[in-house]
């Protein structure tokens, strides 16, 4: 009993703890509870305060409650990419994504299969990049093997990891590749490529600014979207992106030469950052001249006394830049995104648009010329400001007028509505099917460092929005025309022969024409707010006249003005000896005519642009020392039958003539032993090499040419009437890119090709060769044109067709020739190529590779062979001679 009540007495003092721990933990609760009404009190008091003075204040007036509400769906649309504004779009693009997910993509399959130790490889390098690995150089730099399937074809690849962004390689199901393709066979034309996913390079706003350069001219890669399976696996959305190749350049009709990007080791801003070629060990091997050109003028490009004026396209830098303007796609601006090409034939660099990122960063109030003002909104791009300038400026601090020009009238073209329209017009169904693709995948938008929270959606309006401020921006370019602007004020004085000048309403550059009392003038581009002086003029006149970009002028009389008042490229052809210095120039009419009746050229001679150069009947000119001839002005040799122009190499065979971008004619014009031009920095084939021009050949002969080619003309429109080329050791006439149209061309004794064409449009009446030890006619690289009659006698091959070529002759005479006709694909990346000749008097012997074609008589042949086993069977095997070079 005595334990029983213990017991009882326990459990009562327990129970009596817990009710007083109840009766505190409620203490607690209502203090907390009524702490709380009293601090919500306060908050709703002090927010009815804040909102009673905002009313009652200037504030409301200042920040009105649609614009607070902006503000704070911009800041957080940073971090998300959510546009409170954007939810209808939003709703349209999840519609086309579940139906597209339902129907299809109507996207080419690709079948990538990995065996699990190459997997493994892949997965270290993923490791190894995004750091969690440590890193070892040889393991990032490895390639491993595997095969891409397409339809039947099989295709063995090297692949490793790439991308430096860790959305390349966060997602092991997600990674980007490097694929190089083994042997001779090319993917899509391509022979490398990057395999990543469409998010990483925003989609397809990076498509359009591929087309948008490839519709100014510019080298483009290719961007292909396909659906990609890895080992059987469910396909996903991913993007081929064309790689810096041989095949790229080729495919643009250009030939082949390094190219070169930033190496980013030690610094990402120009000119810090060094620069690197691809595929270097092949140009080492191949030509390391021409890679010690190319590096030669990139290091010089990056030192304030840049040598080497002519050595970049400055009109296609002022194309790929006005690109950018419109996409903003800054980030491919910059020097360490975009790829130098050096075009061996023209000695200059061209860019290539690589990773325009379109989206990163904010360019909103931006265009490139900016630069040129003191503080531009230039977002992360600011730190490059020395790269943009040296496209605006020579190193002497001029004004650069080829880049600005162009610059501006691309912009002007750009953004017109029309040119707009037909562009989206153009690429309106691949558009939408590439866009429904990414759609499916419920694609969130690209942050670029991260993944947003909304829907991807694709807006051509903001193209358009972007077209229009730009037009509203640069409408003063056209600064002097004064019937569609009369808002610009410029501000000029001039006092003790100083030119004040001070514009108020644009950054946008203006060029003003000086004149001298003693008859001197002088051109200048005058920006901002300086003052410029003629050290030799002895007193400027008080008349300007200022030119906008369109060449308008307007004459200004600055009497009682003085509101602005206050106190590795061997060859430089500015450089070079003129020609006025060897012989002497008579002018008649603004033509200049050399005296001397024999001209000797013992070192190269530069003959200046905007020059008119006439040699007339019975002048003779000799090369001596293998001398080169450069013009850029408009030449002519004009020679009679009794008495023609004669262009000899003396002596031995040396000698050769450069022509670019000035107008060229002959007529009667004898040209002797001349051998192509042996010059560092340029791969030039001709004895006589025709770049950019307009050519006007007539009556006209080459003998005894010791080049491959005894003629080579490049980009440029030209027509011949009766040219005869005899004996030359390679090739007679190669045009590459351009027109062509002749009345007669004759080849006789030619070791190679009579007439070479590469992306050129062709229309003929006759040619005529006799003994030529390869092809007669050759057309290759997308060339296309007609031909009224070819006749050929005692020759290797007659007519060769390759490479996306189209070709219609009229009649083809062959006698004595070992194989008619050859139809095929030389070059992986052209497609196939047609001929179609419609009279005939021959039994021809011909060879036809598979997919193209040749109708002859509207008889459309059917025999076809593999056009590996043609091109095995050409070029010095069973036909024909191999190139002498």
């Amino acid at each position: 009993m005595i334990k029983i009540h213990i017991n009882v007495n326990k459990k009562k003092k327990k129970n009596i703890v817990s009710k007083e721990k109840i009766h505190f933990l409620k203490k607690i609760f209502l203090y907390i509870k009524n702490l709380s009404f009293v601090v919500i009190l306060t908050q709703l008091a002090f927010l009815l305060l804040i909102v009673i003075y905002y009313q009652s204040s200037q504030l409301s007036k200042t920040y009105p409650p649609k614009k607070i509400l902006e503000r704070i769906n911009t800041e957080q649309q940073k971090a998300t990419g959510f546009d409170i504004k954007n939810i209808k779009n939003y709703m349209i693009v999840t519609f086309k994504g579940v139906k597209t997910k339902i129907m299809g993509n109507d996207i080419d399959l690709i079948n990538l299969s990995i065996n699990q130790k190459n997997i493994l490889l892949i997965e270290s390098q993923r490791l190894i990049r995004h750091g969690l690995s440590e890193h070892n150089e040889k393991t990032i730099k490895k390639m491993g093997k595997a095969k891409i399937n397409i339809l039947e074809e099989s295709f063995p690849i090297k692949i490793r990891a790439k991308g430096v962004r860790k959305l390349h390689h966060f997602d092991s199901k997600a990674i980007s590749y490097k694929i190089d393709v083994i042997g001779e066979k090319r993917i899509y034309g391509m022979e490398e490529f990057n395999l990543q996913k469409p998010l990483l390079r925003n989609y397809s706003y990076e498509y359009l600014f591929h087309k948008l350069q490839e519709e100014v001219n510019n080298i483009s890669l290719k961007y292909l979207f396909k659906n990609l399976s890895i080992n059987g696996a469910k396909p996903t959305l991913y993007v081929i992106e064309e790689g810096m190749s041989k095949e790229l350049i080729e495919r643009h009709n250009k030939r082949n030469g390094p190219i070169l990007n930033a190496d980013e080791i030690l610094s990402e801003i120009f000119p810090e950052h060094a620069f690197e070629a691809h595929s270097e060990e092949y140009w080492i091997k191949e030509n390391p001249e021409l890679l010690s050109s190319a590096y030669s003028i990139i290091n010089s490009f990056r030192e304030k006394d840049f040598m080497y004026e002519n050595s970049f396209a400055w009109k296609k830098w002022a194309k790929y830049f006005a690109v950018t303007d419109l996409m903003e796609s800054y980030h491919g601006s910059l020097s360490k995104s975009v790829n130098f090409y050096y075009n061996p034939t023209t000695a200059q660099f061209e860019p290539i648009g690589y990773d325009a990122h379109v989206g990163a960063g904010t360019f909103k109030n931006f265009l490139i010329y900016d630069f040129l003002s003191p503080k531009p909104n230039c977002s992360f791009i600011c730190d490059n400001k020395e790269w943009y300038l040296k496209f605006f400026y020579t190193k002497d601090n001029k004004i650069r007028e080829e880049f600005i020009k162009t610059y501006f009238l691309t912009l002007s073209k750009l953004t017109d509505k029309t040119f707009l329209d037909n562009f989206f017009k153009k690429h309106e169904e691949e558009l939408a099917k590439i866009n429904n693709a990414i759609y499916a995948e419920f694609s969130k938008v690209d942050k670029i460092n991260w993944i947003g929270l909304a829907p991807y959606v694709f807006d051509k309006k903001n193209i358009y929005d972007r077209a229009n401020y730009i037009k509203e921006k640069i409408k003063y370019y056209e600064n002097f025309n004064l019937s569609k602007n009369k808002q610009h004020k410029y501000k000029l004085s001039l006092v003790k022969n100083n030119l004040y000048y001070d514009s108020t309403t644009t950054n946008i550059p203006i060029k003003i024409k000086l004149f001298c009392n003693n008859g001197l003038e002088e051109e200048l581009w005058i920006k901002g707010r300086n003052f410029y002086k003629i050290e030799k003029c002895d007193k400027i006149k008080k008349n300007v006249l200022l030119y906008d970009l369109n060449d308008t002028f307007l004459e200004v009389d600055l009497s009682k003005k003085y509101e602005t008042q206050r106190y590795y490229k061997p060859i430089i052809f500015s450089e070079l000896k003129k020609l006025n210095e060897i012989t002497e120039l008579k002018k008649e009419n603004e033509i200049y005519y050399p005296v001397d009746d024999e001209i000797h050229i013992k070192e190269n001679i530069y003959i200046p642009k905007n020059l008119n150069i006439t040699f007339g009947e019975n002048k003779t000119i000799y090369f001596h020392n293998n001398a080169i001839l450069f013009s850029e002005a408009n030449l002519s040799f004009l020679g009679t039958k009794k008495y023609p122009v004669k262009i000899l190499g003396y002596g031995k065979k040396n000698g050769s003539l450069i022509h670019l971008n000035g107008n060229f004619k002959s007529q009667n014009l004898s040209i002797k032993n001349l051998l192509y031009p042996d010059l560092t920095g340029y791969k030039l084939y001709g004895g006589v090499n025709l770049i950019n021009s307009k050519n006007i050949i007539n009556e006209t002969s080459i003998v005894n040419s010791s080049s491959e080619d005894a003629i080579n003309i490049i980009d440029s429109n030209s027509y011949i009437n009766n040219l005869v080329i005899k004996n030359s050791q390679s090739d007679a006439l190669d045009v590459d890119g351009g027109t062509l149209k002749f009345d007669k061309i004759i080849c006789q004794n030619i070791i190679n090709d009579c007439l070479d064409i590469s992306g050129v449009e062709i229309n003929g009446n006759l040619l005529l060769v006799k003994k030529a030890g390869d092809k007669a006619f050759s057309a290759g690289e997308n060339s296309f044109g007609y031909i009224k009659t070819i006749k050929v006698f005692d020759s290797e091959i007659g007519v060769a067709v390759k490479d996306s070529s189209t070709i219609e002759l009229n009649e083809l005479v062959s006698k004595n020739v070992k194989l008619d006709i050859a139809v095929f694909n030389k070059k992986l990346e052209f497609g196939a190529s047609k001929l179609k000749i419609h009279k005939t008097q021959n039994t021809y012997n011909y060879l036809v590779g598979d997919k193209n074609e040749l109708n002859i008589s509207n008889y459309k042949i059917t025999d076809k062979f593999k056009n590996d086993l043609i091109k095995k069977k050409l070029y010095g095997n069973e036909y024909g001679t191999k190139t002498i070079r």
